[in-house]
């Protein structure tokens, strides 16, 4: 196995705890017990920049994050993906995704 090899699976195992799940960024997967949640390019870069951004990300920042070339910037794209990410969560499991967005801030609230 070489270097790139061994720190990918190194990085891939990475996780971080979200309620009573395990996030691992780099496999865009969410796991409880033995219930796998794979997320989608879109959803595991939402998911992580508002992680990342734990005191929360410009809307603006995010829409630029996600697609770096569209010349339009459309919020209510983003508010959808949001809205689809927190709806599948929950329909898959019983993660309760919550977020608040305020002044073009969105944030990850935590109970």
């Amino acid at each position: 196995m070489n270097f790139f090899e061994k720190f990918f699976d190194m990085i891939s195992n990475e996780k971080v705890y979200l309620q009573n799940y395990e996030y691992y960024p780099f496999k865009q997967l969410i796991k409880k017990n033995e219930k796998n949640i794979f997320l989608s390019e879109i959803q595991n870069t939402i998911m992580s920049n508002l992680l990342l951004n734990s005191n929360g990300i410009k809307k603006i920042d995010l829409i630029k994050i996600i697609w770096p070339n569209d010349k339009d910037i459309f919020f209510n794209k983003l508010d959808t993906h949001l809205t689809n990410l927190k709806n599948y969560l929950k329909s898959e499991s019983d993660f309760d995704l919550k977020f608040t967005s305020k002044s073009g801030l969105i944030k990850l609230v935590f109970n």
